[in-house]
């Protein structure tokens, strides 16, 4: 059964990602200090930090680790920025990077939507704490979520 996840979103990132025309890949880049068991077509949530509810989401295609430099060329305003120096200046504050150009972990995402209205997460639906950051789960945990009205 595919798994599908539910992971915290800097708001930065994911205002610059609702603007984008028709966007072919999207880069959410995060430390390193673990990968994603997702398979490719599992579904990512985007919860807005500090929300209790998930906006959208995308699909997962592949996890690799870039050189924030080398992100930039792949996916450029795919990663949530408008900008390189706004890319690089949001990714050392959110991921705490050092180094001229450090590596970042790259969840490279396609296919992004958006709920018309932000959709409530309900911890005890998936078997998890509120305060969780990401939460894997299965369809069968979260039927309801599939009736919710994309923008």
């Amino acid at each position: 059964m595919t798994e599908h996840i539910i992971y915290k979103t800097n708001l930065t990132w994911l205002g610059n990602i609702r603007g984008l025309p028709n966007t072919s890949q999207l880069n959410f880049w995060r430390g390193l200090r673990r990968g994603l068991r997702l398979v490719a077509g599992s579904t990512f949530y985007f919860r807005p930090q500090g929300s209790d509810s998930v906006e959208g989401g995308a699909r997962f295609v592949d996890f690799s680790t870039q050189k924030l430099s080398i992100a930039w060329d792949k996916w450029s305003r795919g990663n949530g920025a408008s900008s390189f120096e706004e890319f690089q200046t949001l990714a050392r504050k959110v991921l705490r990077l050092d180094g001229a150009d450090p590596l970042i972990g790259c969840a490279i995402l396609t296919m992004p939507f958006f709920f018309a209205r932000p959709y409530p997460v309900i911890p005890a639906e998936l078997g998890a704490p509120a305060q969780m950051p990401f939460r894997y789960f299965t369809y069968v945990k979260w039927p309801a979520i599939e009736k919710a009205t994309v923008a």
